[in-house]
């Protein structure tokens, strides 16, 4: 994780979530990811989304934000066709948070790793 970054409600405007994110702030979780490890599956397509789940200041995660399509401002998750074990991208994962708190971590737990919540070993991350 290289930032969390608190940013605007109005941000969430292009999303046309109506009411849903009224009372939130959004917060982008930046990641850069530096290659694979060679026995790794094929990384071309995959995406952080999924399993970064970013954290309120009690630890409990804040309200997650999926996006289908294109959101600017925060960019993407994914890691591109061409990423391999020589290559590095910058993802960014949309995060949500009551006005009256803050996204203050990030945690990692891919599903069926050790790293996986069920087996209390996430990978966190706070600022």
């Amino acid at each position: 994780m290289t930032s969390i970054e608190k940013e605007r409600v109005e941000d969430l405007n292009a999303l046309d979530l109506d009411n849903d994110a009224d009372g939130y702030t959004p917060y982008y979780i930046k990641v850069r990811v530096d290659g694979v490890d060679a026995s790794s599956e094929n990384p071309a397509y995959a995406t952080l989304g999924g399993y970064m789940f970013g954290l309120l200041p009690d630890g409990t995660p804040g309200v997650g934000l999926r996006v289908y399509g294109t959101f600017d401002v925060c960019g993407d998750s994914g890691f591109g066709t061409d990423f391999d074990a020589t290559a590095s991208a910058e993802v960014c994962i949309p995060y949500m948070a009551k006005n009256d708190t803050a996204t203050v971590g990030a945690r990692w737990a891919e599903y069926e790793t050790p790293y996986a919540t069920h087996n209390e070993n996430p990978i966190v991350w706070t600022e």
